[in-house]
């Protein structure tokens, strides 16, 4: 039983870090010129004048 806890826990984790390296991947990847600009944002406040 308690080898099945280890294996459990430590599969947990391997989850939890593929998970924080693919969200980690995408923010890397994210190039905020060709998305919406959102509300109080540089870019839109340069449209408004």
């Amino acid at each position: 039983m308690l080898a099945l806890g280890v294996i459990l826990l430590l599969f947990t984790i391997g989850v939890a870090i593929a998970i924080g390296y693919r969200a980690n991947e995408s923010v890397r990847q994210f190039d905020e010129s060709t998305h919406e600009s959102f509300i109080g944002s540089q870019a839109e406040k340069g449209r408004e004048g």
